[in-house]
């Protein structure tokens, strides 16, 4: 709801709480990844997808995207930043 309203440091927040209760959410790793890359940090984006692969079960229905993104990210040369 926060992200919705525009809240991206409540958003951001409040995925970093949800992964300090429970460190196996993937989708906690995702959202913040998001936020991450609407604000350009390509470091932090990257990072947080690799966790997410990395925590995500097998069959995790965003794995393919999440890799997309990640290769991406990896393939274009991007040097990771953060502005």
């Amino acid at each position: 709801m926060k992200k919705l309203q525009g809240d991206l440091d409540g958003t951001l927040a409040d995925q970093t709480r949800a992964l300090e209760i429970d460190p196996g959410l993937p989708e906690a790793y995702a959202e913040r990844a998001t936020i991450h890359a609407e604000r350009g940090d390509t470091a932090a984006t990257a990072a947080d997808l690799r966790q997410a692969l990395a925590v995500a079960p097998r069959g995790w229905v965003h794995r393919p995207a999440v890799e997309a993104v990640l290769r991406q990210i990896e393939g274009a040369g991007e040097k990771p930043r953060k502005e």
